[in-house]
């Protein structure tokens, strides 16, 4: 009988140490499987971890204890980042769109006595520019605190707006409201030459324009324009140009400019061309066919830049100008003013960067033959690149008036501008 317990207390023995015998067994199973996988790297906001669980700890079947062994192999990673959210889903037509803009504050001080200075926003603008294969969208409206020159319908207005077409490698046709083209389009400065203030410059009109550039090297740019009607929107000064002579317009207006050029190297080019302009000056008294010719060249190496133009018109375009009408009164009847059909005008100017800074001089000058009168606008200016958006820049203008009842100053001023744009 004692024999019997005995073999009895042994098998319970066998029992309760089984467990912990196939413990102390999983290390020689271990060497007979493969390697387990390493631990995975930490979380990164870019990936979301995975948590590696080995094949023994997947699905426990064993005793609690065998399970708390099996999860303490499973290597976690540091804390989980959450899942990114998807980005928000934007219309197929936003990546066709292009949007800038830009601003110029304008101080301008008068060097005359008993004249007052000013401080203003030129204007603020915006550029949206839209392309889907070949064809294109382009608008620039600009404002401001008042109307920039009173022939002006309002503060705001669209300076630039048209849709374009773009066909074969040498052309783009342009319909709407753009700058007309005849001679060099323009000096790189702010206050600008006479020709700008007798609209000769910067003008856009209603039509449509072909345009393009043959040759890389060697090659051509041309403009081809018909403009039905003008834009009234230049910043030509008052009797000036034909958009400030009330009931005026210039209608059926032409041009053609032909520009060869040439790539002297990586860093020079030279451009020269020629240019016509035609219109017919829709006058309140009389109308008046317009015809202009222009010659123009401009080099261009490194930070150095050097232009000239020489433009002639044949035909009267104003009504009030170069001298100016006299109202009826009491004790006088009114005097018509004279305009002149036989203009001249002629620029040249000079530019030079260093780093940041840019010195420039330009003169412009303007000889109205049937009058005899002659005008000369003299623009040294020193510009500074404050950051690559915005540029500071200060203008001396000398703007004399030469007749036979003597000399007189148009404008004599220091102009400076901050010029931002994006």
């Amino acid at each position: 009988m004692t024999f019997c317990k005995w073999i009895l207390v042994g098998s319970i023995v066998l029992l309760v140490q089984a467990p912990g015998a196939q413990a102390q067994d999983a290390p020689a199973e271990a060497e007979a499987k493969p390697a387990e996988p390493a631990p995975p790297a930490p979380a990164t906001a870019e990936t979301e971890p995975v948590v590696t669980v080995p094949p023994s700890a997947a699905e426990p079947t064993s005793a609690p204890s065998t399970l708390k062994q099996a999860t303490a192999r499973v290597a976690l990673p540091g804390p989980v980042a959450p899942a990114a959210e998807p980005a928000p889903a934007f219309p197929e037509w936003i990546r066709h769109v292009k949007l800038g803009g830009g601003a110029i504050l304008y101080y301008y001080q008068p060097l005359k006595k008993h004249q007052k200075n000013n401080l203003s926003f030129f204007h603020g603008r915006i550029d949206v520019d839209v392309d889907v294969g070949a064809f294109g969208i382009h608008l620039e409206p600009r404002f401001r605190d008042g109307k920039l020159r009173p022939f002006f319908e309002g503060p705001a207005w669209i300076e630039e707006g048209y849709t374009s077409w773009t066909f074969g490698p040498f052309a783009k046709l342009k319909v709407g409201k753009l700058y007309s083209r005849l001679g060099l389009f323009w000096n790189n400065s702010f206050y600008g030459n006479v020709q700008v203030y007798d609209g000769l410059k910067l003008s856009p009109d209603y039509g449509a324009s072909l345009e393009g550039t043959f040759g890389e090297r060697i090659g051509l740019n041309y403009w081809a324009q018909f403009f039905l009607v003008d834009g009234r929107t230049n910043v030509s000064l008052a009797d000036r140009d034909t958009v400030s002579v009330p009931g005026a317009r210039r209608r059926n207006e032409v041009v053609l400019n032909l520009e060869p050029f040439i790539k002297l190297s990586e860093t020079a080019l030279l451009r020269a061309g020629v240019s016509l302009e035609h219109f017919k000056a829709d006058l309140p008294v009389d109308a008046d066919q317009v015809l202009r010719l222009a010659a123009h060249a401009k080099l261009t190496v490194g930070g150095f830049g050097a232009w000239g133009e020489l433009l002639h018109q044949k035909g009267r375009h104003v009504t009030n100008f170069p001298i100016a009408g006299t109202p009826a009164s009491e004790d006088q009847a009114a005097v018509p003013g004279r305009a002149s059909g036989d203009n001249t005008y002629f620029e040249v100017g000079a530019e030079y960067t260093l780093a940041s800074f840019t010195l420039r001089y330009n003169v412009s000058s303007a000889r109205y033959a049937d009058v005899r009168i002659r005008e000369w606008m003299h623009v040294p200016a020193i510009a500074y690149k404050v950051a690559d958006p915005i540029t500071l820049q200060a203008e001396l203008v000398i703007w004399r008036r030469h007749s036979q009842m003597g000399n007189s100053d148009v404008d004599k001023s220091l102009n400076v501008t901050l010029l931002a744009s994006f």
